[in-house]
């Protein structure tokens, strides 16, 4: 059975793959994929089982992260992406291709203040049992797009902050988006003074509690 890690390199690439190997959470090792590709670096462990945010890579050396994606053929299974990212000052991209969102319960601060992220991609993700997405995207401040056209709501509770201090927001793809089960939706579109496009879809509703 393979075990899931993240790898930060020294050139600021933190990346998600899979190994037949055992490594030591903190530790610099060089990590050998399930493709036999090597990685060498910080090694995190326990990425797929919740944040654990005295030991990740967020808590420890968020500034030396400019890229996140998984390594290709393979496959990350994430319970949770809570906080993940939050406030990764030179964060520019995350790729999601690779990653296996059907048991994410949790998306919740997930990019929060990533000043720097310029480009997103979650065009697969469903996360079909996700509840929270609040402050998602809070002050990124430099992305100008977002889809996330397959996202599943059906169990979303709360969505409040989700864009909010986006300022160079100009293109929203949100279609798959319910608001028929939301509680409300408090300043989600906060500060997103450039938005010129949305996708929504038949369920969303806009309405004030």
């Amino acid at each position: 059975e393979t075990t899931a890690y993240a790898v930060l390199t020294d050139l600021g690439d933190l990346v998600f793959l899979r190994s037949n190997n055992v490594y030591e959470n903190g530790t610099r090792n060089t990590v050998v994929d399930i493709n036999n590709q090597e990685y060498i670096g910080t090694v995190y462990t326990d990425v797929e089982i919740g944040k654990h945010y005295w030991d990740s890579w967020e808590y420890g050396y968020p500034e030396n992260i400019f890229r996140a994606y998984v390594a290709e053929g393979n496959t990350i299974a994430p319970t949770s992406m809570w906080m993940w990212f939050c406030h990764c000052p030179n964060l520019e991209s995350f790729d999601g291709t690779g990653f296996d969102s059907s048991n994410i319960t949790d998306l919740s601060y997930l990019f929060v203040n990533c000043e720097n992220l310029t480009y997103v991609n979650m065009e697969d993700f469903t996360a079909p049992y996700v509840g929270q997405l609040y402050n998602m995207f809070q002050g990124c401040i430099a992305l100008e797009n977002i889809s996330l056209p397959n996202l599943s709501t059906e169990h979303v509770l709360r969505t409040d902050f989700m864009f909010a201090d986006c300022s160079s927001l100009k293109t929203l793809n949100i279609a798959s988006l319910s608001t028929e089960n939301l509680p409300g939706m408090l300043n989600m579109f906060y500060g997103c003074n450039n938005l010129e496009t949305v996708v929504l879809g038949e369920g969303f509703t806009f309405w004030t509690n």
